[in-house]
């Protein structure tokens, strides 16, 4: 997970379902949560109609109650038509993903096929 969570240097900020006239956008806010024995992770994404966004990365780790939070802010473009997801984010790294959205998922795939992660939409 931590690997995922390395390569989603993506943060998506909120924006209001009444913000977003098709319900099949990019633009809003999704998350997405892996809870195991020992932590539970959360990645919100948030697209916003400028062509930014930001990822918050939080993890919560069972056994110290500690909570850990890190969020990166980035620049994207979406193409509906390949469905193709490029981020750059402002330290410089890049992530290119297959988004497919439908209704209230968002599922990404990264560019090497080896990942899909399923965000639904908040």
């Amino acid at each position: 997970m931590l690997l995922f969570v390395a390569t989603m240097s993506v943060a998506f900020t909120s924006c209001s379902k009444d913000d977003d006239d098709d319900e099949n956008s990019l633009v809003g806010t999704w998350e997405y949560t892996d809870d195991d024995d020992d932590e539970i992770e959360t990645l919100t994404l948030t697209f916003n109609n400028d062509g930014t966004g930001t990822l918050i990365m939080t993890e919560f780790k069972k056994k110290t109650k500690k909570t850990e939070s890190d969020t990166r802010y980035f620049k994207y473009s979406y193409s509906e038509q390949t469905k193709d997801l490029a981020i750059t984010y402002d330290d410089g790294g890049a992530d290119i993903y297959t988004a497919t959205i439908t209704g209230t998922t968002l599922a990404l795939v990264d560019k090497d096929k080896t990942s899909v992660s399923t965000f639904t939409r908040k």
